[in-house]
C-alpha cells in the first residue's frame, strides 16, 4: 500500500518542504517578503499567510487540513482531496508543539 505523502508548502512559489500529519520542518531563509502557501486541491479566501522577515527573525506555521468533502465529485475515484490553509502562529503556541513533533529535514 501507497504511504500518503503530504502537500508540498511554498515560499514565493518555491517547494521548501511536504507538509508530514504531525511533523515539523525548519526552513533559514534570507530576509524578504515571503508568501507561504500549500498545494491543495480546493480554493478558498484567506488560504494562505504572507510574511515580512526580517535579519534573524523567526516565523512559525501551521499547515491545515479542511473541507475534505467539498469537492467529493471530482475527488471520489482516488479517495478523496484536501482542502489546506496556512495559520501563522505566535511562538508561544509553536514552540511546545514543535517538541512534541518528528522533525523533517529534506525538502
Amino acid at each position: 500500500m501507497r504511504r500518503w505523502r503530504g502537500p508540498y508548502v511554498r515560499l514565493n512559489e518555491q517547494v521548501v518542504g511536504i507538509s508530514e500529519p504531525g511533523g515539523a520542518f525548519y526552513r533559514d531563509v534570507p530576509p524578504t517578503r515571503y508568501s507561504i502557501t500549500v498545494d491543495t486541491a480546493g480554493r478558498d479566501v484567506n488560504q494562505f499567510a504572507e510574511i515580512d522577515l526580517a535579519a534573524g527573525q523567526q516565523a512559525y506555521a501551521k499547515f491545515l487540513s479542511l473541507l475534505r468533502s467539498w469537492l467529493a465529485d471530482d475527488c471520489l475515484a482516488w479517495g478523496g482531496c484536501d482542502t489546506f490553509y496556512v495559520r501563522l502562529m505566535p511562538a508561544e503556541a509553536a514552540c511546545p508543539a514543535i517538541d512534541r513533533s518528528p522533525l523533517y529535514t529534506s525538502s
